[in-house]
């Protein structure tokens, strides 16, 4: 039976929000930002970026942090979590304008280094998330929550018969790196890690 993958549409995240009294001018601003920013992008199986990745994550951030005093600014940086990345148009001053400058510094936690590289092998990527992944164990727990759930969200998606090589990788990185810093905030999201991590190896070595 086929995996069912991440979704979630704009309408339904934004009944989850506003049963939550949370969809206020800031949250929607960074949907409109998002929307905006990833109205070009697509996963590796075709299908939209903001309904498979963006919205179905920002509902796994929000149920996370439901409750807390955080929920609100969780739910408006992961929104924005892959803007400054995929949107070169919209960096770090555009975000401290229309989000202010917290916002706009727990966001670029979650932003990945780029190697100057023409060509950007595996080991390219691997670097990169050699490199990344310090600087969110720098970062404070929101981002550390964020960037697994995050994780978790791209395993669930994976589909390992699109490209073998970059998912040996992803799956190298996600128990060299990942895994231990989901140990070590939530045991609940690491069995969720692990249990993708092992399916994914499973597909990959049949």
């Amino acid at each position: 039976m086929e995996k069912t993958k991440p979704h979630c549409t704009i309408d339904q995240l934004m009944q989850v929000l506003k049963n939550a009294n949370i969809d206020d001018e800031m949250v929607q601003k960074a949907v409109e930002r998002a929307k905006v920013s990833h109205r070009h992008d697509y996963r590796d199986d075709g299908q939209p970026y903001l309904t498979q990745h963006v919205f179905p994550l920002t509902q796994e951030v929000y149920n996370y942090f439901a409750g807390t005093e955080d929920v609100k600014t969780a739910v408006v940086v992961t929104l924005l979590h892959d803007v400054p990345e995929k949107d070169h148009y919209y960096d770090q001053k555009r975000l401290e304008a229309d989000f202010g400058k917290e916002i706009a510094d727990l966001v670029m936690f979650l932003v990945k280094p780029v190697k100057n590289t023409q060509i950007r092998t595996q080991k390219d990527r691997h670097d990169e998330q050699v490199e990344f992944m310090q600087k969110i164990r720098e970062s404070p727990l929101l981002c550390q929550v964020i960037k697994v759930l995050d994780r978790n969200n791209n395993l669930a998606c994976t589909d390992v018969s699109r490209d073998p090589l970059k998912y040996e990788r992803f799956v190298q990185d996600t128990i060299e790196l990942y895994l231990p810093l989901a140990q070590k905030i939530d045991k609940t999201l690491a069995t969720a890690m692990e249990k993708e991590t092992a399916r994914i190896l499973r597909e990959l070595h049949t």
